[in-house]
């Protein structure tokens, strides 16, 4: 597992690692799946299962295009579930720039996906992301998020098709 960016420095911090499966073989130049663990801070938390999330994993599909969200808890005694949502490539990467554009911006952001909606909800301490029919909340720091966003961007990197130049 290689480590990108900065190590965790504190309430702010956050990192990045990417992983990606493979059975010893070569890797293909276009992978067919793409992990990538987001290491969180001790502000995050998700709700209505009342968690703290250490990391989310997110874990982007050629085939089916889509990303999924996963949190990793520090406890979970109940056996919750970990997925937080499920994303279109394009939703993805949509999502991804309106939580760039809610830092930046210092407000909330909702995005339009196909068919839902989901929130970033702008607080002083940070963001809450809502989920369709608030199914879910996911409280992220400001500086979180734009790791969160930068996680999502990388995945999403990694397998999507691009057309040559």
């Amino acid at each position: 597992m290689a480590r990108i960016g900065p190590k965790n420095n504190g309430p702010h911090g956050g990192s990045i690692s990417l992983t990606t499966e493979t059975d010893g073989a070569a890797m293909p130049v276009l992978a067919d799946s793409h992990d990538v663990r987001v290491d969180l801070n001790e502000r995050c938390f998700l709700f209505p299962t009342g968690k703290g999330v250490l990391h989310l994993v997110l874990s982007a599909r050629a085939e089916p295009p889509t990303l999924e969200m996963r949190a990793v808890f520090g406890f979970n005694q109940t056996r919750a579930d970990g997925t937080v949502d499920r994303f279109t490539l394009v939703e993805a990467h949509t999502l991804a720039r309106a939580m760039i554009e809610g830092v930046y911006q210092a407000r909330t952001q909702t995005v339009f996906l196909e068919g839902r909606r989901v929130a970033l909800v702008c607080h002083t301490n940070g963001f809450v992301m809502v989920g369709p029919d608030e199914c879910y909340e996911l409280f992220l720091s400001g500086q979180t998020l734009i790791t969160v966003a930068q996680g999502i961007l990388r995945a999403v990197d990694k397998v999507a098709r691009t057309e040559a130049h």
